[in-house]
């Protein structure tokens, strides 16, 4: 799957209004989630998706942005089962409207895959 599958909307406007911005916030978010290859690395791409579903749903985030990262992590060879025992683990410091909103999201990637 490429980038351009999960590049989400957002994305593709800051990439053409400000294409020197973007290439450097591009570059960092790549190297923070592996996009380019996880060898040799502790934390496998698949695990730093996990990890930013997890935050973006603590944070309320857009329900089609964590969506994208759920395609993403996926696409990664997370499994579904993997996916919904992380969002448990973050119920513990998130309460349940973590998980909920999680949930949803998963729910939401499902429909529109």
């Amino acid at each position: 799957m490429s980038d351009e599958e999960f590049r989400h909307p957002s994305h593709s406007y800051l990439a053409e209004a400000a294409p020197e911005f973007f290439e450097r916030y591009d570059a960092v978010v790549r190297m923070a989630l592996a996009l380019d290859g996880d060898e040799g690395l502790a934390l496998p791409h698949k695990y730093r998706e996990l990890i930013v579903i997890c935050m973006l749903a603590l944070l309320r985030a857009p329900e089609d942005a964590i969506a994208n990262h759920i395609g993403r992590a996926l696409g990664a060879g997370l499994s579904e089962a993997e996916l919904v025992e992380g969002l448990q683990a973050a119920f513990v410091p998130g309460g349940a409207p973590v998980l909920m909103h999680g949930i949803r999201s998963l729910v939401r990637y499902r429909e529109g895959a």
